[in-house]
């Protein structure tokens, strides 16, 4: 410590050329002194306020940790509304004045339990695979979420890089960052290492909290900031720190510099505004000790109260490793500009749970060293999914996830119930042809069988008992956008019913072949069904042939959907969307022009092939006839109450079967209520209401309560 304020001395005595006394009658210069503290960013900000306003000259300034920041933003020619403009911005507010030298600073704290993310109810495990020194594997626990926290904090030491470089004038004051490695300088890494940062073990935290000079010098007026209160037992919590300034406060009451301390009594609340103003009061109640430096005409110093950043920025992704090198670079929009650009990336590469370690480094040239780790990922789900059609299902998944040149994911989930049960395995090269595609090979190998008791009152011969199948698809999707996704994909199947039939003429089968063209458009806000706010579209285009057993050749026939939602909230507990869809299933007959797809000759088996309509959430269950339609139009409504977990909805719609379905009885024009109420906390997602379907004739029956279907739902699953 005294090395460090023998090497403080030298360079005021050396650089600010001080040492030599002038009469009292002479100006005073002025040396301001200012450190750091979790506060200290907004209390030098306040004191930057009074000092432009009372017009206190400063000449030359000795800062360390958040101080060296501050202060030399200030001299560079920012404004202080420009400088708390900047601490104000979103990515930066949360950190301003926030250490992170302890590994404890920025550690997320731990959910209770680790909840998935998926849409099966499921607690998750995820590893991350890693080789030692010496060859051998070993496994590291890892959190479900990406480190957001970590991450925007890489993105902060970017902003703070980015605000040093950006000097409006060229700085006319004397400046040095004094470091807690005995170094100092005025160049911006001098800066930056000097704050408390990750990683920065010459932290100014890490030494003396209160930078002040060591001798009498009648020629200047030293200015000692101390950014903590007289009544200061609130206001530091960690240990390690209090002991610290405890420490620093005892030195300054028993050895007080030649200097004026600027220091508040007593600060209201911790808000950044109350230490705003402590600081600029703090210099208001030392007038009477500058008065000597207040005559003096102040520094001149161009300040702007609004900056803009650097146009374009020029990544850089030498440092990461070979094998992810393009991978990585593909989440970097080029056409972006500004800070935009970085915080676009980061977006990006967050969604992905491999990268890990993100860091930002920004040179004098605008160019930005990006950093980043991408070891493999295994995880490992274990949980349940059902409702009162499927009953009670047990859920398992496994993921292996990892780039090697390519990205890998192969993954295997598997469930078993009552009376279903299946195996899907997956293979997916994900981020080909620049990060925007996708290639994937999946199989179905699945029987599901709902309970019987549900479908006790529906006619036998629409119902279906049972639904096998083996299928292999293979695709791949395409990010036209972030808002824009294609996907192309065929399916070869292989399908076997039990139904009513079945005793008399054996289980139904088919083998469906499916080339299917789909568009989604969506805002990033959006969330089908239960959302809050924005819009998406969805379109398919597809053909498809089924082969009956003993039926034959189904030609080949153009099926086509489309639809959109749109969800707006005029209040935070409110939320009202609006939504159409429709589809039309045509194949050309010679003779006949486009006609509907010829039926099977078995009911519950056409039903299963024909469009599935989607005017509420519950419709989606089960085989439900009165939702199936080779040709349809629907508008529906919602509007939910919700806070938090909870909330209560209500979904209506209108239904045209322009095909006139002959297996079901109601008529065309059909009405659908669904009352629901929902808890969802991640992949926890239950619902519970009450849903009725009837047609035009009949729509005083939506008031009988008591001829409504119950049902509850756990998992926001889809097997169908």
């Amino acid at each position: 410590m005294k090395r460090f304020f023998f090497a403080l001395a030298i360079c005021l005595s050396s650089t600010f050329l001080w040492a030599v006394p002038t009469p009292e009658t002479e100006s005073k210069k002025t040396v301001l002194f200012l450190g750091g503290g979790d506060h200290s960013p907004w209390y030098f900000l306040g004191m930057f306020y009074a000092i432009e306003a009372y017009q206190i000259p400063i000449d030359s300034i000795v800062a360390s940790s958040w101080g060296a920041w501050v202060s030399a933003l200030w001299i560079e020619g920012w404004s202080p509304d420009a400088i708390q403009k900047l601490f104000l911005d979103p990515q930066i507010k949360p950190f301003v004045g926030v250490e992170q030298l302890s590994k404890t600073a920025l550690q997320k704290k731990a959910p209770l339990f680790p909840i998935a993310n998926s849409k099966i109810p499921s607690l998750q495990a995820r590893f991350f695979l890693l080789k030692d020194t010496a060859g051998f594997l070993k496994a590291g626990n890892r959190s479900l979420d990406n480190d957001s926290l970590s991450i925007q904090n890489a993105l902060f030491k970017f902003r703070i890089q980015e605000s040093l470089y950006q000097k409006i004038i060229s700085p006319s004051k004397a400046f040095l960052a004094l470091s807690c490695d005995g170094t100092s300088g005025s160049s911006v890494n001098d800066i930056f290492k000097t704050l408390p940062l990750e990683k920065h073990l010459a932290s100014g935290e890490f030494c003396e909290q209160i930078p002040k000079p060591n001798k009498k010098d009648s020629s200047v007026i030293s200015i000692v900031a101390i950014p903590v209160p007289l009544r200061y037992k609130d206001t530091i919590s960690d240990p390690w720190k209090r002991t610290l300034w405890n420490n620093a406060l005892k030195d300054i009451k028993i050895n007080p510099p030649p200097a004026v301390l600027i220091r508040p009594h007593q600060v209201s609340n911790d808000s950044p505004e109350a230490w705003i103003q402590a600081g600029f009061s703090a210099i208001e109640a030392r007038l009477g000790d500058l008065s000597k430096v207040r005559g003096r005409a102040p520094s001149s110093l161009r300040s702007l109260d609004s900056l803009i950043p650097w146009f374009k920025y020029n990544p850089s992704f030498e440092s990461v490793p070979a094998q992810i090198y393009s991978h990585i670079k593909s989440y970097w929009d080029v056409s972006d500009t500004g800070i935009v650009a970085p915080s676009r990336f980061v977006k990006k590469i967050m969604s992905n749970p491999l990268y890990d370690d993100i860091s930002f480094d920004l040179e004098e040239d605008a160019d930005l060293v990006i950093g980043a780790k991408a070891p493999p990922l295994l995880d490992f789900y274990l949980g349940a999914f059902g409702s009162n059609v499927l009953g009670p299902n047990a859920y398992g998944k496994i993921e292996f996830h990892f780039i090697n040149q390519f990205e890998y994911l192969f993954s295997t989930e598997a469930f078993y119930g009552l009376n279903s049960y299946a195996i899907r395995p997956e293979i997916r090269l994900a981020r080909l042809w620049e990060g925007r595609g996708d290639f994937f090979i999946k199989a179905d190998f699945s029987h599901i069988e709902p309970l019987k008791s549900y479908f006790s009152e529906e006619a036998l011969w629409n119902r279906i008992f049972s639904e096998s199948r083996t299928d292999f698809s293979t695709g791949f999707a395409y990010e036209v956008s972030s808002e824009e996704q294609l996907n192309f994909s065929v399916l070869f199947g292989s399908r076997t019913y039990k139904t009513a039939y079945s005793k008399s003429d054996g289980d139904f089968k088919t083998t469906p072949i499916e080339p299917k063209f789909t568009y989604d458009y969506s805002t990033p806000d959006f969330e089908p069904w239960f959302g809050s706010s924005g819009f998406g579209i969805h379109g398919e285009f597809s053909m498809r042939s089924i082969f009956a057993g003993f039926d034959g050749f189904v030609p080949m026939h153009y099926r086509s959907e489309l639809s959109a939602d749109y969800h707006y909230s005029p209040l935070p507990f409110l939320s009202l969307g609006a939504g159409a869809s429709g589809a039309v299933s045509l194949y050309h007959k010679e003779g006949y022009g486009y006609v509907y797809p010829e039926l099977l000759n078995s009911e519950p088996i056409d039903n299963a092939h024909r469009h599935r309509m989607l005017p509420t959430p519950w419709s989606s269950e089960w085989y439900f006839a009165e939702t199936r339609s080779y040709h349809y139009g629907l508008v529906r409504l919602q509007a939910g109450l919700h806070k938090g977990w909870f909330g209560a909805w209500l979904f209506a719609a209108y239904i045209k079967d322009f095909e006139e379905n002959a297996t079901v009885a109601m008529k065309d024009h059909r009405f659908m209520l669904e009352p629901t109420l929902r808890f969802a906390y991640r992949s926890l997602d239950v619902r519970a209401g009450l849903s009725r379907i009837v047609d035009y004739s009949n729509t005083k029956d939506l008031k009988k309560w008591k001829d409504y279907n119950f049902f509850i739902k756990f998992g926001a699953y889809d097997f169908l």
